[in-house]
């Protein structure tokens, strides 16, 4: 699943370089391996700290701006990527952008941060609640102003993100009706979804 992450994340326009931010964990030792295999920097931290993890990790390779993407997104799609970065480089005065899936109509799987280290070091400093550190960004949303993209068509009712062995179940399923593979589009995504949730209404 890792290397369906990075193959996407490889794939976005306007990115640097790619960083692999997981745990010291022992259990996490072969997503660095698959990282690694794949020509990703790795950088491990607090388990739990995430929230100084991705700080540390920024300022170990000298990031201006961090995207920040989750390794339980392999259906990730970088035109949305690219698209949230390109505003991003555009906007001024705005700190922090994403496509929130709660309110942009894109699908739980397909988000994507973007936000300047500088404030990700700030968080790093000021944040003390444990769901901060948990979940790196809720400090940054609170205190700076944030872009939402939205999306041309509501595709909230869609989860692709993988959380529980149903939810792999399933995107294993949209990944074999993916034609091709190597088709990064949304669009894609979006017919090979659509048919593995008619497949499952005539079961």
């Amino acid at each position: 699943m890792i290397a369906h992450v990075i193959e996407r994340v490889q794939a976005i326009r306007g990115v640097d370089e790619v960083v692999l931010a997981t745990s010291e964990s022992e259990r996490d030792s072969i997503v660095a391996v698959e990282a690694r295999a794949r020509g990703v920097k790795v950088f491990r931290g607090s388990e739990w700290d995430v929230l100084e993890r991705i700080a540390k990790a920024a300022m170990r390779y000298e990031a201006d701006v961090v995207m920040r993407i989750t390794g339980d997104c392999p259906l990730l799609c970088p035109f949305i990527a690219e698209e949230v970065l390109e505003l991003y480089q555009r906007l001024e005065g705005v700190a922090y952008i994403w496509n929130d899936v709660t309110q942009s109509g894109w699908p739980d799987g397909t988000d994507v941060e973007v936000f300047s280290a500088d404030m990700l070091y700030r968080a790093d400093g000021a944040a003390d609640e444990k769901t901060d550190r948990e979940h790196v960004t809720p400090h940054i949303r609170r205190t700076y102003s944030v872009f939402t993209v939205k999306a041309p068509h509501d595709h909230r009712q869609w989860k692709l993100s993988v959380d529980t062995p149903s939810d792999f179940e399933f995107i294993t399923d949209v990944f074999a009706r993916l034609a091709p593979a190597t088709d990064f589009s949304f669009a894609n995504t979006a017919r090979a979804v659509q048919a593995v949730k008619d497949a499952q209404v005539r079961q």
